[in-house]
């Protein structure tokens, strides 16, 4: 682009110096002579799309949506056009943001504070609720689209530069080619990825979801080197949870991600308000609320605190289970249950002198035998203790619990 400071972009706005650059365009500082005020001048190339009247109609959309919300978290849209800068560039006047993205903020600082996270949460689907009312999809909320704005770090939305607004769907002009998919692939829905003219404000709440994993855990919930490899790993809805990451955060964290990334997008939850509630609760250990849920949200919710329920009981379970076998094994060796003298007749013990050969094997032997005792039934006292070891074990063997759960 061939522009210097002081340039005039229009006859109230001036360039003062450039910010960033990349290869969808550029963004300078600019002074609104007018008004007397800083704003920042967003510039996109061309020669970055095949269609020529491509950039021009997306930063109209920007323009237009962004402008539409009327939101205090969204940036605030003063002009938009095309300047005769290197050909007929478009551009836009927008409001002049100090501080940094998310994306930034992470990488400089890592993860978040849960409380921050809810904060950001809360705030970003403020202004998705207040777009998706209006009929217009973001389609690209990420970390780099969430600025942090001054030192209190006021959450600012971004770049609607690929909005949908469903309005729209059945007139004829479109902007999005057949084939073309329209998003961050980290951030995207599975069914993004299949019909991206065909998403909703879901797909809103599935990047949201995925922003509110990273910001608390510093990862991407479904890692991938390609998009393709993100597609198949969100296609299956597997991801680590958030408990075995951070153990400092309540089981509900992780109902609350199971329902937002349900691959089948009418059992997620039902609204961008509903989702953000139902995290801060998350958050604070608190059920989810049944209102926030599609009615196949709401059986999920029930069925993982049943599991939760039955999980602890389980862990009870093999706890006691363990006890019991530990006491149960371990009394043998350290304290006999019966007497030496009571154990079974067939054990030869040495022959008292006085007595034959044939009575000492028949009976195991007694202080003091009577002489004249013929081959004497064994004594009732080791009967009644073989007997009551015997129950002991059939008894210890039922209260057991079964542990072929486990399988």
């Amino acid at each position: 682009m061939n522009a210097l400071p002081e340039t005039m972009v229009t006859h109230n706005v001036q360039l003062v110096r450039r910010l960033a650059e990349g290869g969808m365009g550029s963004v300078w500082l600019g002074r609104h002579l007018a008004l007397d005020m800083p704003v920042a001048v967003k510039f996109m190339s061309r020669s970055t799309y095949l269609n020529p009247t491509s950039a021009e109609e997306r930063f109209t959309r920007e323009a237009r949506a962004a402008a539409q919300i009327h939101h205090p978290n969204v940036v605030q849209i003063f002009d938009f056009g095309c300047s005769s800068l290197d050909g007929e560039m478009p551009y836009i006047v927008m409001e002049y943001l100090e501080g940094e993205d998310l994306e930034r903020y992470l990488e400089r600082q890592g993860p978040l504070e849960p409380e921050d996270v809810v904060s950001v949460v809360l705030t970003v689907a403020s202004v998705l609720e207040k777009a998706h009312e209006l009929g217009i999809v973001h389609r690209d909320i990420k970390p780099e689209n969430v600025f942090l704005q001054g030192p209190d770090r006021v959450v600012k939305v971004l770049d609607f530069g690929v909005a949908k607004d469903v309005r729209d769907d059945a007139g004829p002009r479109r902007t999005t080619e057949d084939g073309e998919v329209l998003g961050t692939p980290f951030f995207m829905s599975p069914e993004q990825f299949v019909n991206p003219k065909g998403v909703d404000r879901r797909c809103d709440l599935w990047a949201l979801a995925v922003l509110a994993y990273e910001s608390l855990l510093g990862r991407m919930p479904f890692p991938g080197d390609t998009p393709t490899a993100i597609f198949l790993a969100a296609t299956r809805g597997t991801f680590e949870l958030p408990t075995r990451v951070r153990p400092d955060l309540p089981q509900t964290v992780d109902a609350w991600f199971r329902i937002a990334f349900a691959t089948d997008p009418a059992r997620r939850f039902s609204s961008a308000r509903a989702m953000a509630d139902a995290f801060a609760r998350a958050i604070a250990n608190r059920p989810l609320d049944s209102d926030a849920l599609t009615p196949l949200a709401t059986r999920i919710a029930h069925l993982e605190r049943k599991w939760d329920r039955r999980r602890a009981a389980v862990s009870v379970a093999l706890v006691a289970a363990a006890v019991a076998l530990a006491a149960f094994f371990g009394r043998a060796p350290m304290e006999p249950s019966t007497p030496a003298n009571a154990e079974p007749a067939h054990i030869e013990l040495p022959p008292p002198e006085p007595s034959p050969p044939a009575t000492a094997q028949a009976e195991p032997p007694a202080p003091e035998p009577p002489p004249q005792a013929a081959a004497p039934s064994p004594p009732s006292s080791a009967r009644s203790q073989r007997a009551e070891g015997a129950s002991h074990r059939s008894s210890s063997s039922r209260n057991a619990p079964s542990l072929f759960f486990l399988r």
